[in-house]
């Protein structure tokens, strides 16, 4: 597993793994997931397929309340047949689409390696640019770049979530200047031992290689030492294997709390996750209100992540007006401020509802109560107002934001050539050398 989406895993909340429960909950044919519908008979409506490699219980909450609504459409999903994998799932996906066959929508979760991409290239999915008009609802660019390919959109997003570093110690550097070598030099200065507190099941090669994309190796939207464009790489450079020794030096493969490694100093970065207001507090919670942002360093500037949550059209589909009627539901106001009342982890696509929360959540507070989970155990909390910082500081965010995929092969193969490194099996020139000879076969025969 690549350990982009392994660290997803393990960082995310509670409640996007709903969302992420795969196969095997039952849902195992075509099957009606209409409940109580209203004066039509299941058997009038038409129904509109779609397939899921995840239907947790936001897509389950999501279609219900559609097939309790509608008058006219019926969603009816797929997921892995009885006995089927969701490897192969996805295999049986791509044959019928293929084939010219398929249902008529699709989540991420039933694409192969969680990419649209190949999909779009290969024209199985709807340029949605058109049906957008009659959808509604304003979506940020930077939401919508996440499904863009060439000058079309090919995915439809409902909710989104960002990713960047969380720090407390003093950093004195612009956003403009935040590239990988003054990240580097921010240890040095503050003779710190680790860049980030170990992953828990993380062992040293694994924790080398996520220091490495942390800086930007293999980091999609970033891709150091590597140029798409001209088609080249230079992995075999001094720079890469001066990266390849900082991160040996300074990972962490030993235990401990990773929040007491922050404050004592001992960990520079963790990678954070924003998808709701509560990310927010539990930051502010476990780090004592020290806690500060920045973007992930890139040539360019800070960067910070952006993944969409969402859906794709198949270009066969013989049900467009239901396909458009079904995701006009999902950007509809009720939809969208469900997605911020369940805390599951994602902000809501459409921009009126994301000014509409913040300026909510800055005057109003629940009575509910979270709990967050650390190495000393549960600590419980009332949720607090969102102050104007937090505010300007998720704008900022976004603004400086650039889609990060699932799917990355440049960043495959660090992760299959750099672990002896790690383990001082191999040198850095000799890890060097095949990183850039296998990214540049790659890059000659894309």
């Amino acid at each position: 597993m690549r350990r982009h989406v392994a660290l997803w895993l393990l960082i995310w909340t509670v409640g996007a793994f709903a969302f992420l429960s795969g196969c095997g909950e039952g849902e195992n044919t075509l099957e009606d997931q209409h409940k109580g519908k209203g004066q039509l008979e299941s058997s009038q409506s038409e129904t509109i397929t779609l397939y899921s490699g995840a239907y947790g219980a936001y897509l389950k909450d999501l279609v219900a309340a559609y097939n309790q609504e509608s008058e006219h459409y019926e969603i009816v999903v797929q997921t892995c047949g009885e006995g089927e994998d969701i490897q192969t799932f996805r295999n049986r996906v791509q044959a019928e689409l293929s084939a010219g066959d398929g249902p008529d929508l699709l989540d991420v979760y039933a694409l192969q390696n969680l990419d649209y991409m190949p999909y779009a290239q290969k024209g199985f999915l709807l340029e949605l640019t058109e049906v957008m008009k009659d959808v509604g609802g304003e979506i940020p660019e930077k939401v919508m770049a996440c499904n863009r390919w060439e000058d079309g959109v090919y995915g439809l997003p409902s909710s989104f979530y960002l990713s960047g570093l969380l720090y407390v110690q003093e950093l004195n550097v612009t956003g403009e200047e935040w590239n990988a070598q003054r990240c580097m030099q921010a240890l040095e200065d503050g003779n710190t031992p680790y860049f980030c507190a170990r992953i828990w099941n993380f062992n040293a090669q694994d924790m080398g290689n996520y220091i490495l994309s942390l800086l930007g190796v293999g980091r999609e939207g970033i891709q150091l030492y590597v140029d798409e464009r001209e088609g080249t790489c230079h992995f075999d450079s001094t720079e890469f294997k001066q990266m390849l020794s900082f991160a040996k030096e300074h990972l962490d493969d030993g235990g401990g709390d990773a929040r007491e490694k922050m404050l004592n100093g001992e960990a520079f970065f963790s990678e954070w996750n924003f998808g709701s207001f509560r990310h927010f507090w539990e930051a502010s919670l476990k780090y004592q209100g020290k806690q500060k942002y920045i973007g992930y360093p890139s040539p360019k500037g800070e960067v910070y992540g952006v993944r969409a949550r969402g859906l794709y059209v198949n270009a066969r589909t013989e049900h467009l007006e239901g396909v458009k009627d079904f995701l006009a539901f999902v950007l509809s106001d009720q939809e969208q401020e469900k997605i911020v009342s369940s805390q599951d982890g994602y902000f809501p696509a459409r921009l009126d509802i994301l000014q509409k929360i913040w300026e909510e959540a800055k005057k109003e507070v629940s009575d509910d109560t979270w709990y967050v989970t650390d190495a000393k155990g549960e600590i419980q909390y009332k949720p607090r107002r969102m102050t104007q910082e937090e505010e300007q500081i998720f704008w900022h965010m976004l603004d400086c934001s650039v889609p990060f995929y699932y799917q990355n092969a440049i960043d495959d193969i660090v992760c299959e050539e750099t672990p002896l490194y790690f383990t001082g099996e191999k040198g850095a020139d000799e890890v060097a050398k095949a990183v850039q000879s296998r990214v540049q076969n790659y890059l000659n025969e894309r």
